[in-house]
């Protein structure tokens, strides 16, 4: 769909700037990523139905940004 186009496209665009981007490190917990990214599915395409099942996740130092679109795309192209 042009909806899961548009990501992606926008996706490498964000990966290509990556280099020249200033990065909000900071501790936090996947789980709030992993949220993030299941809200947002429902605007990025509207058949897209996903089931989260993970046992655990760690708090990490890291863009909490990054790592919610990270999760974003890893559920949306399954």
């Amino acid at each position: 769909s042009s909806k899961k186009m548009k990501l992606m496209i926008s996706t490498i665009l964000d990966y290509s700037r990556i280099r020249h981007t200033s990065y909000n490190f900071k501790k936090i917990n996947l789980w709030d990523c992993v949220d993030d990214a299941k809200e947002m599915i429902p605007l990025i395409s509207d058949n897209v139905k996903v089931e989260v099942l993970i046992d655990e996740l760690q708090w990490i130092e890291g863009d909490p940004v990054l790592l919610s679109q990270l999760f974003q795309n890893l559920l949306v192209t399954r």
